[in-house]
C-alpha cells in the first residue's frame, strides 16, 4: 500500500473511485489517498483528510472486487496513518450498508453516534490507533 502523490491524486483517484462506485467523484480531491495494489494494479483505496493533528477522517474507501481484501485494506491503511502520527480515525457509513458496518466492527471500529445528511442516516465510527 502507498499514499498517492499530489499529481497522482488528480489522475489516479478519479479512475479508482469510478471503478469502485461506478461514477466519477464530485467536488474537490481528497487531501490524502492511500491505495492498495496487487501486481501493479490498484485494487482498493481509502481517502480523506486530517481533522486536526491527531485525527483523520476517512471520507471514501472501497475495494474494486466487491469487498475482497477490504479488511486488509483498512488494517494496512490504519498502519500508514499511524506512521503519520494519527491517533484516531473516524468515518461515517450509511445505515443500510451493513456489510461495511460488520467489516469495520470486525477490525475494531466502534459505533459512536449517528447523523442525517441529505435525508440519509449515517452511523459514525471511530478507532484509536
Amino acid at each position: 500500500m502507498r499514499v498517492l502523490t499530489a499529481d497522482e491524486r488528480e489522475t489516479v483517484y478519479p479512475d479508482i473511485y469510478e471503478r469502485v462506485f461506478g461514477t466519477k467523484p464530485e467536488g474537490h480531491l481528497p487531501r490524502t489517498v492511500i491505495v492498495q495494489e496487487s501486481e501493479d494494479e490498484i485494487t482498493g483505496f481509502i481517502s480523506g483528510y486530517r481533522i486536526d493533528n491527531k485525527t483523520f477522517y476517512i471520507a471514501w474507501g472501497g475495494s474494486v472486487n466487491k469487498f475482497v481484501g477490504s479488511r486488509h485494506l483498512w488494517k494496512e491503511g490504519e498502519a500508514i496513518l499511524k506512521e503519520s502520527r494519527i491517533e484516531w480515525v473516524v468515518t461515517n457509513v450509511e445505515n443500510t450498508n451493513t456489510v461495511w458496518q460488520r467489516m469495520l466492527m470486525g477490525v475494531g471500529w466502534i459505533p459512536h453516534g449517528m447523523k442525517v445528511t441529505q435525508g440519509k442516516i449515517f452511523i459514525e465510527y471511530y478507532k484509536e490507533l
